[in-house]
This record gives structure tokens, C-alpha cells and sequence, in this order.
């Protein structure tokens, strides 16, 4: 794919200013990287309303992640692994998005997720707060809660959906509805954070308000009283009230 983004660059070149013969104008690489520019010179801009959004978040899937599941999947078949495509690569509109976390260059999912879902980077373990909140510290909440793309949404009026193959309060699936100082915080705050909320109460807040219409997920616990019996065998939280 790089090989061919490469030649798709030399090759606009090639059909614009320059007008001299180029030595490798019979190379496949070229030739593809031609085909490449000219479709892409062909496609009409899509101005039309989208009728749904989808944010299917693959937890880990940086560049180099994405790499090597590329070459995986193409040995897979008998290649390299090098030349191979995936079907996410093959989209007609792609774009390489950093959600890079303020105060540490290896991300957490907490804040990379709240990147996605605001906007804007976040701090390490944070969860949809701004730049000037503090990890474990309630008290830089609420000066810094960020909008989000849920909330957006629903005052458009459109229904907006998580699910996840984690437990719905786990950082990624929180970050479409919650805002917390800690992403550990999900089943319940320290005792002296009295204006804060837990990750479990945020969600059923959400649907409450209307901001969140649809949860399917793991983790039952987080939302049972203590002791009490969930369909995977677990039980409640200590501490959690009816």
C-alpha cells in the first residue's frame, strides 16, 4: 500500500509537469499509482446528510498495530503481508486521526476514547475532562466537563447507541456518555468526593436524560446492589446501594 501510494505521487507528477520520458513508466507500481490518481481525481464529493454514524473503535489499532496485522493477514494468504490490503484500507474516504493523550506519549484508552468522542486531546486516565483537570482529583471536575458527541446529537434529536464487547462502564464504551477524574472510578468515588459521580450512575443518567438510548454490554455488576446475584455468576460491588 505504501509502495503504491509512493508511485501514485510520482505519478501525478509524472501526468502533470513533466512532459520528459520517465524510465519506469512500464512498471506495474507505476502504472497502479497512475490508475490510483486518476481515480481518485474522479470522485465527486459526497455533500449529502448522513443518516447514521458509526465510531467502531478498535482498541490498539495505531499505525504499527495496523502494520502488522497487514502482513499477518497477507501471509495468511501466501504473500507477503507487505502488498496486502485491508478491507478498512480500501475505504473510498480514508484520514489518520492522533488522539495522543496531553501527558503521555504510550495513550490510555480513557482519554484516546474521550478524544474521539470531544474532540480534543485529554489526560492520562481521564475521562471527557479538560485540559486542566487532574487525574484523582474531583474537585477539577466540574470546571472542566467537555461536550459531548451523545449530547450533541441528542439535541439534534437522533438516538445515539454504545455497545461493546467490555464492560460498559470500561473506559472506551464510558467515554460516549461519561465524565470522570478517574476511568477506576465505576462503581463508586471516594468518600469525599460528594459533587462526583461513578461511571454505572453516569450511564443510567444518560438514558434517564435521553442522552444515551441503547447499552448493550458486559459488566452487570457495576449496575447491581451489593451482594447481589448477576447473570454471569457475579455479584454487586461492596458498597453499592439498592
Amino acid at each position: 500500500m505504501n509502495k503504491m501510494l509512493a508511485a501514485s505521487a510520482l505519478a501525478m507528477a509524472a501526468s502533470g509537469a513533466f512532459a520528459q520520458e520517465i524510465a519506469q513508466s512500464d512498471s506495474d507500481w507505476f502504472t497502479a499509482g497512475q490508475d490510483r490518481v486518476q481515480a481518485e481525481l474522479a470522485k465527486q464529493p459526497n455533500t449529502n446528510a448522513a443518516k447514521n454514524v458509526i465510531l467502531f473503535v478498535a482498541d490498539g489499532q495505531g499505525v504499527a498495530t495496523n502494520y502488522m496485522i497487514r502482513l499477518w493477514s497477507g501471509q495468511q494468504e501466501g504473500g507477503y503481508g507487505d502488498e496486502y490490503v485491508q478491507p478498512q484500507e480500501a475505504f473510498p474516504h480514508l484520514a489518520l486521526v492522533k488522539t495522543y493523550n496531553i501527558n503521555a506519549q504510550t495513550p490510555d484508552s480513557a482519554p484516546t476514547a474521550g478524544a474521539m468522542n470531544t474532540g480534543v486531546k485529554q489526560r492520562f486516565n481521564l475521562i471527557n475532562l479538560g485540559e486542566d483537570a487532574i487525574h484523582g482529583d474531583c474537585a477539577t471536575e466540574a470546571d472542566n466537563r467537555l461536550t459531548l458527541f451523545s449530547e450533541l446529537m441528542s439535541e439534534a434529536g437522533k438516538s445515539v447507541g454504545a455497545v461493546s464487547t467490555a464492560r460498559l462502564t470500561h473506559a472506551t464504551p464510558a467515554a460516549v456518555y461519561a465524565k470522570t477524574a478517574n476511568r477506576n472510578w465505576e462503581y463508586e468515588v471516594p468518600a469525599d468526593c460528594a459533587g462526583s459521580k461513578d461511571i454505572a450512575t453516569q450511564m443510567i443518567d444518560a438514558m434517564e436524560a435521553g442522552t444515551l438510548d441503547v447499552a448493550l454490554g458486559g459488566g452487570a455488576r457495576g449496575f447491581a446492589p451489593a451482594d447481589v446475584a448477576t447473570p454471569n455468576g457475579g455479584t454487586g460491588p461492596p458498597g453499592r446501594s439498592p
